[in-house]
């Protein structure tokens, strides 16, 4: 249960990063000129891991 917990809340601060530091993400990692459609992807990444932690927290902690 504790793995799950910690899991969940470095998957949702990572999620938290990519939102904020989407353009930063793009340059570094992609090493490519961030276009707004890239950005937007990986915002849409960090939606995913956002919402994937939030499952895990409802369904497995109890």
């Amino acid at each position: 249960m504790i793995a799950i917990r910690i899991a969940a809340l470095v998957t949702g601060f990572l999620a938290l990063v990519l939102t904020f530091k989407a353009k930063f993400v793009v340059e570094r990692v992609l090493k490519k000129e961030p276009t707004e459609g890239m950005v937007l992807r990986v915002k849409y990444i960090a939606l995913a891991l956002a919402v994937i932690a939030f499952l895990a927290i409802l369904v497995f902690v109890k």
